[in-house]
């Protein structure tokens, strides 16, 4: 059987010394069938320039370039709307993927999964950091992968799409690019809390997710990253509490008790919780404690 072209995409902005192994990256899948979408943010520093050259060498890139910068977040659904696969793999400008990552994370696909996540690890120079722990489980149901996610996250799912393969009209169908909210916070600049809801969307639609227990998945850190220079802590929690209220609203009490623990254990991090409406969920609260004691034993 023909294997299923793959999207593979590639928002850019201003990286020419680091874009150029992101596509190596992913011109050097073993699953062949691929497309390569680059999309340029109307880069000031050579990019388009280097990603005209880099169409000559493989027939499977496409670039595309905006007539002026749009943000982060509307060059990802640029990316996305440009894309013919039936399946696709956001890859950020400065990350990378191993070649096997869409041939591992395509063999568990199935008509049950929203998404495939591989094992991540950041990496700054030579210094690299491996933060996988969801990779004790090939699969987990939805209902068990919102309680980790919106709520501290034990096992350490990741927010950015970078690790994930996802089917490309359910990203169609989960991108926001402004989420409504009463404290100015402008994700399209950033895309913090955007990358969380693609993740959050898509599992609505399906019974459980799924992951591949191998490392494919390499998140650069560095000065000029976004979630390295900015506090996103507000943009994940008005995201979860946007979805949350729309999704899944018997949800609040518990997701409003959790904000109000960790805004009691954390004086200093502010919280939305002013934004909440219900009341406490204190039976969660117990359990939640006693959970979190019994692990540090």
């Amino acid at each position: 059987m023909e294997k299923k072209l793959v999207s593979i995409l590639i928002p850019v902005y201003n990286r020419l010394s680091l874009v150029s192994q992101t596509i190596e990256s992913a011109i050097n899948q073993t699953h062949r069938n691929i497309e390569i979408i680059i999309c340029d943010n109307c880069s000031t520093d050579g990019t388009w320039k280097l990603l005209q050259n880099c169409c000559l060498k493989d027939n499977r890139i496409r670039i595309f370039r905006n007539e002026t910068n749009i943000g982060p977040v509307k060059n990802w659904k640029r990316c996305i709307d440009e894309a013919r696969g039936q399946y696709a793999k956001i890859l950020y400008s400065d990350d990378l993927i191993d070649e096997n990552f869409i041939e591992e994370t395509m063999k568990v696909f199935d008509n049950r999964t929203a998404f495939v996540l591989s094992m991540v690890k950041t990496f700054n120079g030579n210094q690299i950091t491996d933060f996988s722990i969801y990779k004790k489980k090939a699969e987990y149901l939805t209902s068990d992968y919102y309680r980790n996610i919106l709520l501290n996250n034990p096992n350490g799912f990741p927010v950015s799409p970078g690790c994930a393969l996802f089917r490309t009209l359910d990203l169609k169908l989960s991108l926001i690019i402004d989420i409504p909210n009463t404290l100015s916070l402008d994700f399209n600049r950033l895309g913090a809390g955007n990358d969380l809801l693609l993740f959050l969307n898509t599992a609505n639609r399906y019974p459980h997710i799924k992951v591949v227990n191998c490392t494919t998945a390499f998140f650069r850190s560095h000065n000029e990253s976004f979630t390295t220079t900015n506090n996103l802590d507000v943009y994940y929690d008005f995201a979860k509490y946007y979805f949350i209220k729309n999704n899944k609203p018997a949800f609040l009490s518990i997701f409003k008790t959790y904000l109000w623990y960790r805004e009691k254990r954390d004086k200093e991090k502010k919280t939305i919780l002013r934004l909440i409406e219900g009341k406490k969920d204190f039976l969660f609260l117990f359990r939640f404690i006693l959970k979190n004691i019994a692990r540090r034993f």
